[in-house]
């Protein structure tokens, strides 16, 4: 992914985050609970390879990365388990309504913020 590419895409995050908030505050849930859950997803497509390539393969991971990239495991699987519990309460405010949305979409949140500071300010400015 390019550099112009990751911007795009945080913008696109950061869209996506207040139109999931916005949709729910018109009482659009179910389709704000659909758009909250893809983000979720695409936070666990960017992010799980990495760990599932050192749960695999340690050395392996170490050889390809350097030693200093296991310093960034711990972060790596938080933001997994971020996302997994934002994708778990998406799917479930389905059925329990807006204390479990708005749950998954404060698990986002926090997401979405970093990933725009990195992807888009940092290389901004």
């Amino acid at each position: 992914m390019t550099q112009f590419e990751g911007q795009e895409l945080a913008l696109a995050c950061v869209a996506a985050a207040i139109l999931a908030g916005g949709l729910a505050l018109l009482d659009h849930l179910r389709v704000a609970a659909a758009v909250n859950g893809a983000l979720a997803v695409l936070f666990l497509v960017l992010t799980a390879p990495s760990l599932i390539a050192w749960a695999l393969s340690p050395d392996a991971y170490v050889q390809r990365y350097g030693g200093a990239a296991l310093n960034e495991i711990p972060f790596t699987a938080g933001l997994v388990a971020i996302a997994l519990i934002a994708l778990a309460a998406s799917m479930l405010s389905f059925a329990w309504r807006p204390v479990v949305f708005w749950v998954s979409w404060l698990a986002n949140l926090p997401t979405v913020a970093l990933f725009f500071y990195l992807d888009f300010w940092f290389h901004v400015f």
